[in-house]
């Protein structure tokens, strides 16, 4: 996306400058005026610690550099903001952190895809021992920005600045844990650039939904909003369904129906006083019921169980085409029989795995 900007006539140090500006902006809301080490690296992440020490200390905040590379061996524009920061600079080795410093990591960007380690990593360790509040710049270093992996090591950080978007690797495990506290700023960076090749990731939030969901109307019938049916399991396994009947009416549905075994029927019944339950013995009985116009989704999953019965309701719920929710026992036996019924997904189907059902 940089070099794309730098390309359309945006010159690089603008950019870098921008940043550095932004970072300063968090760091007075938030921390300073306490004393600052900038930790700077070798690239354009290192240039934004230089604008950024150049620009406290040019306000009157403590503030001291140290990195991990001779600045003469800086290039492009990394090394003009080297080049303007004449204030203290130290051997990373040495220099003194406390715990009431606040420390900027700008040592390494989202670019990095080996093995984080040696005096750059070991500064941040001291940091994070001795209780320094960190703010990392970009993403924390020794985090993929593309992918969320940690390459070696990284500091878990206070804070995160990073520019204009946010990457997939402020949003996935476990880089996500590692970023602390996420602010965006705008660099400058026109919105036609920042998605140079075609494709935009989203976070997923309520607001992406927010539309899709049914609104009230001042007349208005239940079917209106959608007839939702939820297939629980048997007896000892009810929690699960339970939650999901509860979270489809929270989510607007207008009636709920939860399907079961006839022996757990009770059990449903006497915890779902607004939801309707439906005790059915066989996947023919099923398939009967889902065919009514009117239910609009499903969720098969959560304590639906393993039996073979389980797998037959399983099949019978994709075989009919609905919109539908899969999670944790439905994924289970997806993995089970992948013949069986991943040639019945189709495009209204949402599977919701966790890492472990991967």
């Amino acid at each position: 996306i940089d070099r794309a900007t730098i390309e359309g006539g945006i010159p690089g140090i603008e950019l870098m400058e921008n940043a550095g500006r932004g970072i300063v902006r968090e760091l007075l809301r938030r921390y300073c005026p306490r004393r600052c080490v900038v930790l700077c690296g070798p690239g354009n992440n290192g240039g934004d610690g230089y604008v950024v020490a150049r620009r406290l200390w040019e306000i009157g905040i403590a503030v001291e550099t140290a990195a991990i590379a001779p600045r003469e061996r800086l290039a492009n524009d990394a090394a003009l903001a080297s080049r303007a920061w004449t204030g203290p600079h130290r051997d990373i080795d040495a220099i003194e952190i406390r715990a009431e410093d606040v420390v900027i990591d700008a040592l390494f960007g989202s670019g990095l895809t080996r093995a984080f380690d040696g005096k750059g990593a070991d500064a941040l360790k001291r940091a994070q021992a001795t209780g320094a509040t960190i703010v990392s710049v970009d993403v924390p270093s020794g985090v993929n920005g593309s992918t969320g992996a940690v390459h070696g090591w990284a500091p878990t950080a206070d804070l995160t600045v990073t520019f204009n978007r946010l990457k997939l690797g402020h949003a996935l495990q476990p880089g996500r844990s590692h970023c602390g506290d996420i602010a965006c700023v705008d660099i400058g960076i026109p919105e036609e650039r920042q998605c140079h090749d075609g494709s935009l990731p989203r976070i997923n939030h309520p607001s992406f939904w927010r539309s899709l969901l049914p609104g009230s109307r001042a007349v208005q019938h239940k079917y209106d909003r959608g007839h939702l049916a939820v297939l629980g399991g048997p007896a000892g396994m009810t929690g699960a369904s339970i939650l999901a009947a509860r979270a489809g009416e929270a989510a607007g549905a207008g009636l709920t129906t939860l399907l079961c075994d006839p022996a757990a029927a009770g059990i449903y019944a006497s915890h779902l006083v607004t939801v309707m339950v439906r005790s059915l013995d066989t996947p023919e009985i099923l398939s009967g019921f889902l065919q009514d116009r009117r239910i609009r989704a499903t969720v098969a999953g959560p304590g639906m169980g393993l039996s073979p019965a389980s797998a037959d309701k399983l099949e019978t719920v994709l075989g009919l085409g609905l919109p539908g929710v899969f999670d944790a026992d439905a994924l289970t036996m997806f993995a089970a029989e992948r013949d069986r019924f991943f040639p019945l997904l189709h495009r209204a189907c949402i599977l919701t795995p966790h890492e472990g059902e991967m």
